[in-house]
C-alpha cells in the first residue's frame, strides 16, 4: 500500500472545503439521488460522494454501503484528488496502491474504483464521485462521461448551497438593519412627539398672548410687531407639527382611524377655515358644496389634513386669480363610494425638472421658493404617504407660471345601518 501524497496546493484545498460547511452534515436527498444515477448508469454496486478532510474521508452521500468516513491515507479519493481527470482503477488488488487496503484485502472486498473530482468553484479538488465494484472492470466511455456530468452536478449543488448560505447571511443582516432603523425611528419618533409637546405648550401661549394684545388698544408699530409674533409663531407650529407627522408615518406609529364623518360638513368647514386668507390676498376662493348630507367612514382628520395641505399651498404660491375646490363621487355599490378632490389654482406652477420630486420630503423648487413662500418642503411628502396609508392616488397636472391642479382619489365605505 502506497500512502497518498498532499496536493501542492493542500491548504488552500482545504480551505475551499472548510467554506462549504458541508462535512458532518445530514443526508440530503439532492445528493443521494446523485450517486444513486451514477451507480445505475455505471452499473456499479457502490457509489459516493466523498470528502477530503484533513485526515479522514468524509461521504455526503452512500449508495450500497453503510459507512461514514474513513482514514485520508487509506482512501482510493485521496489519491483521485491529486489529479484533474477521472482515476480508473481496474482491478485494485493488482494495484500497489492500493492492494494492502482493508477493505480491499477483506470486505468489501473492492476491486473496481472510478472516481471522478469534484471540484469547487475556483477549481480546488474537493474530493470525488465515485463508483465501485466487488469484481475487476472497466467504465464505458458513455458511462465515464456521465460520471464527470454527475460530479460537475456534485459542484453546482455545493456552489448553490454556499450562495443559499450568503444569502440567508445578507437576508438576516437586512432584517436587523430594518430593526435597528425602525427602532431609531421609534425613538427619534418618540423624542420629536416628547420636545413638540414641550415647545408646543409655550408656543400656543405665545400664539394666546398675541391674539389678547392684537384685541387691545395698539400703535401701528405695537400692531404691526404683534402681528409679527403671531405669525412667526404659526409658522414654528407648522413646522413642528410637520416634523411630528413625517417622524410617525417614518416609524409606521401613525394609524389610520376609521370613523363616520359628513363629507358635506368638511366641504364647509373648507370654505370657513380659508375664505379670510383668500380674501385678504384678493384671490377668489371656491369650495364646491354638496347639495345633501353624505356620511362616510373613514380618517376625516387625515382627508382634512390633506385637503388643508393642498389647499394651503395653492393659496400660498397663487398671488392673484383663483383657488377652486371641486369634489366628485361615485357609487360603486350602496355602501362603497369613490371620492376625486380637485385643488386647482392659478400660481405659480411647478417647473417639469422638479416634477419628479414633488413628493419627497424637504422638497421645494429652489431656495428662493423657500425664502420668498415660507414652508418646511415636508407638506406633499406627508399628503402623499397619508394617502398611501389610505390605499388611495394622487396626481398633479401644472405648468410654470399657469397653475397647477391636485387630484387625490380615495374609496370609502358608508355606514353600515345599525341591526333593529
Amino acid at each position: 500500500m502506497q500512502k497518498p501524497v498532499k496536493p501542492i496546493d493542500e491548504d488552500a484545498r482545504l480551505e475551499a472545503v472548510y467554506r462549504y460547511q458541508i462535512l458532518d452534515t445530514l443526508a440530503e436527498k439532492a445528493y443521494d439521488d446523485i450517486t444513486k444515477v451514477a451507480a445505475l448508469v455505471c452499473g456499479a454496486e457502490i457509489s459516493v460522494i466523498s470528502l477530503i478532510d484533513k485526515d479522514r474521508q468524509w461521504f455526503k452521500s452512500t449508495y450500497g454501503i453503510e459507512v461514514q468516513e474513513t482514514e485520508r491515507d487509506l482512501a482510493f479519493c485521496a489519491h483521485a484528488i491529486l489529479q484533474d481527470e477521472t482515476m480508473m482503477v481496474p482491478d485494485a488488488s493488482k494495484d500497489p496502491r492500493f492492494n494492502r487496503i482493508p477493505y480491499v484485502m477483506d470486505e468489501p472486498k473492492i476491486r473496481f474504483y472510478a472516481g471522478a473530482p469534484v471540484r469547487s468553484g475556483d477549481g480546488k479538488n474537493l474530493g470525488t464521485l465515485c463508483v465501485m465494484d466487488r469484481k475487476p472492470r472497466q467504465l464505458e466511455d458513455y458511462q465515464g462521461a456521465a460520471l464527470e456530468a454527475l460530479s460537475r452536478q456534485v459542484t453546482h449543488l455545493l456552489e448553490l448551497r454556499l450562495h443559499l448560505k450568503k444569502l440567508t447571511e445578507m437576508t438576516q443582516e437586512m432584517e436587523m438593519a430594518k430593526e435597528n432603523a425602525l427602532r431609531l425611528a421609534r425613538v427619534k419618533s418618540e423624542f420629536l412627539s416628547t420636545m413638540s409637546h414641550e415647545i408646543r405648550t409655550p408656543l400656543n401661549g405665545v400664539i394666546g398672548m398675541a391674539e389678547l394684545l392684537s384685541g387691545t388698544e395698539l400703535s401701528p408699530v405695537q400692531s404691526q410687531y404683534t402681528d409679527a409674533i403671531s405669525i412667526s409663531a404659526q409658522n414654528l407650529l407648522e413646522i413642528i407639527n410637520d416634523v411630528l407627522d413625517a417622524s410617525k408615518i417614518e416609524a409606521g406609529m401613525l394609524k389610520i382611524d376609521m370613523i363616520e364623518f359628513d363629507l358635506k360638513k368638511m366641504m364647509q368647514d373648507l370654505q370657513t377655515v380659508f375664505q379670510f386668507l383668500a380674501s385678504s390676498k384678493k384671490i377668489n376662493f371656491q369650495v364646491q358644496q354638496l347639495a345633501n348630507s353624505l356620511d362616510l367612514v373613514g380618517d376625516s382628520k387625515r382627508i382634512r389634513q390633506i385637503l388643508v395641505n393642498l389647499i394651503s399651498n395653492a393659496l400660498k404660491f397663487t398671488r392673484q386669480g383663483e383657488v377652486k375646490v371641486i369634489v366628485k363621487t361615485a357609487e360603486l355599490f350602496p355602501d362603497l363610494i369613490d371620492l376625486e378632490f380637485e385643488v386647482s389654482d392659478t400660481g405659480i406652477g411647478i417647473p417639469e425638472k422638479f416634477m419628479p420630486y414633488l413628493f419627497h420630503s424637504f422638497t421645494q423648487q429652489d431656495i428662493s421658493t423657500t425664502r420668498n413662500f415660507g414652508g418646511t418642503g415636508l407638506g406633499l411628502s406627508i399628503t402623499k404617504q397619508l394617502i398611501d396609508l389610505m390605499g388611495g392616488q394622487i396626481s398633479v397636472d401644472s405648468q410654470e407660471s399657469k397653475g397647477s391642479n391636485f387630484r387625490v382619489q380615495l374609496r370609502l365605505q358608508r355606514p353600515q345601518p345599525l341591526s333593529p
